[in-house]
């Protein structure tokens, strides 16, 4: 478990996303085309072995009855991975050795299904992994599984359909980021004026109105609202965020093979997070994207895979 307020877990509960990045539709991402890591900030691979597993992960499952840890994690020489941590019993310890079971630049919701038997979303879909006497089996596709399964229970889907909410502790600024939103509803279009955009309006999305609340301590730092949304144009996939009141909105769409990285469509969420102080190409702004493109994933309809 990652270190969120108690309280706040208990309404806004732990999730996970998880992709190989795609390349923008321009076929590099802002921070490629300049020559600049867009990973920077975030722990070296090196420092999962010096540091407390709370320190340096993204999202973390414990196995108490094992003493083995899978977590993910954006380190800067790749982006996000999924790992494993044997020999220990908490997450506040250090790890003598780390595994990397995914070298997905984007992975997210690492959860054991039993002892000896991991999930977790990677690259196109869920994949399942066992883990025994700390070796680890081949990474089996699990196609009847999407990313719902991993981030929702049976009793949070009601009649008006699936709404998100998860809470993730980003350790690289000792903030927290909560996103929630609305069930995804099909064939909206928003206000807003871009380039795909006709008479003033969006094409047709998948579609959820969102409220982002960012947690510096027990002091909200940030909390705003708008929409997210998502379509295919061509052979690729779409992300879009905007707000109704200002009428601004952004896209950015990858290849249709995975879901893209974080870092592959930070130009989507700019309109959200720029306005609000938070640099959607630093270590917070790529952690909030992550958790966006996880609630977008999670909606059960078209889908970017």
């Amino acid at each position: 478990m990652n270190n969120s307020s108690t309280n706040r877990r208990k309404v806004l509960k732990t999730l996970g996303a998880a992709s190989i990045g795609a390349v923008g539709a321009s076929g590099v991402t802002g921070a490629e085309s300049n020559g600049a890591n867009p990973y920077e900030g975030f722990p070296s691979k090196d420092s999962l072995t010096t540091e407390p597993i709370t320190e340096v992960a993204f999202q973390i499952a414990e196995n108490a009855k094992q003493n083995k840890i899978a977590f993910s994690a954006f380190t800067e020489e790749s982006g996000m991975g999924i790992f494993l941590a044997n020999g220990v019993k908490d997450s506040s310890e250090v790890p003598n050795t780390v595994k990397q079971l995914s070298d997905a630049p984007y992975v997210y919701a690492p959860q054991w299904v039993d002892n000896q038997t991991l999930q977790y979303w990677s690259g196109d879909a869920v994949y399942e992994q066992r883990i025994a006497g700390g070796e680890a089996g081949e990474a089996v596709k699990q196609s009847d599984l999407t990313m719902r399964d991993l981030v929702t229970d049976d009793d949070e889907v009601t009649t008006d359909g699936f709404s998100f909410s998860d809470c993730q502790y980003v350790s690289e600024v000792g903030k927290e980021v909560c996103v929630s939103s609305d069930a995804f509803s099909e064939n909206l279009r928003r206000d807003c004026y871009c380039g795909p955009c006709s008479g003033g309006e969006t094409p047709k999305l998948a579609s959820a109105a969102f409220e982002l609340t960012i947690y510096d301590g027990d002091y909200v730092d940030v909390n705003v609202g708008g929409w997210l949304g998502f379509n295919f144009m061509g052979l690729n996939a779409c992300f879009w965020s905007g707000q109704e009141d200002t009428k601004v909105c952004a896209h950015e769409c990858a290849g249709i093979d995975s879901i893209p990285a974080p870092a592959d469509v930070v130009d989507a969420f700019r309109p959200i997070l720029e306005p609000n102080g938070v640099n959607p190409n630093s270590p917070l702004g790529l952690a909030v994207i992550a958790v966006f493109v996880a609630a977008i994933v999670a909606f059960p309809g078209p889908t970017p895979v």
